[in-house]
């Protein structure tokens, strides 16, 4: 065998080692389905969410309230009736987290799985002057796949982020979204949230009680927010080690919704 054949023998080998890396599971937290919702009133309704050609089989509800001194919100599905919603009912499937329907007055949220063709959100009763802000987002379901992760993040970060929070935030000022673990960091791969009314908000990183000492700031403010769902994907948003996330408010509002992370 001359050199030369000998040279791209040795390269094949090297590449057939190199792409036999142990596979990680990846899931992708980008929703499939989302639907924000600004409701006041009783018989208030989102907007008739078609999932027909989509297929989310698993749901999730996060809002916050205010002014409303009792209320009922129900995650609504319906079958398909020649090409529009049929007769809704309260979600016929399964209430993986939280209640449906829901009665808190600040904020709340609600994990359910099933699927239906049409999804919505009813406020079947409010009491009060009220109005209701949030989010009715899902996933479809997918066959778990292996792939190889090349570069994505710092050395030793997972791959997924198979935690989640609810985000509960009330009034002016820092609050804490996910607790510092000594030593490790905070992977973000999702958060999404809606505010009883506009705001200016920033996401810091510290230590303390609501991140109050070694403050630094993660992100510039985001200006006048009242309802917010980033994927942070290939370029999670990474907290230092030891220290917590939190979000400031720069005004006096509630907010209500999820966040998705890993510990590394």
């Amino acid at each position: 065998m001359s050199l030369h054949c000998k040279l791209l023998s040795i390269m094949a080998l090297v590449a057939t080692q190199a792409f036999a890396q142990t596979p990680v599971v990846v899931q992708d937290v980008k929703p499939d389905c989302l639907s924000y919702f600004v409701l006041t009133g009783a018989g208030a309704n989102s907007a008739s969410f078609d999932n027909r050609q989509i297929g989310c089989t698993t749901w999730t509800v996060a809002y916050t309230s205010s002014g409303y001194a009792s209320l009922i919100l129900t995650v609504q599905d319906a079958p398909d009736a020649a090409g529009v919603p049929g007769a809704w009912v309260t979600f016929a499937g399964t209430v993986m987290s939280g209640v449906n329907p829901n009665g808190a007055i600040t904020q709340a949220s609600t994990s359910l799985a099933g699927y239906y063709p049409w999804m919505r959100v009813n406020l079947s009763k409010g009491v009060g002057a009220g109005t209701i802000r949030g989010v009715l987002y899902g996933y479809k379901e997918r066959t778990t796949q292996s792939i190889f992760v090349w570069g994505g993040g710092p050395a030793g970060a997972p791959a997924f982020c198979p935690l989640s929070a609810v985000v509960t935030l009330a009034g002016i000022g820092t609050t804490q979204i996910v607790g510092l673990v000594a030593g490790q960091s905070i992977r973000v791969c999702h958060v999404s949230f809606s505010l009883t009314g506009p705001s200016a908000m920033t996401f810091v990183r510290g230590t303390g009680a609501n991140c109050a000492a070694g403050t630094a700031n993660l992100s510039g403010a985001y200006a006048n927010v009242t309802a917010m769902a980033l994927d942070f994907g290939v370029s999670p948003l990474t907290v230092a080690a030891g220290n917590a996330l939190c979000v400031n408010l720069a005004a006096a509002v509630n907010a209500g919704g999820i966040v998705v992370y890993a510990i590394f």
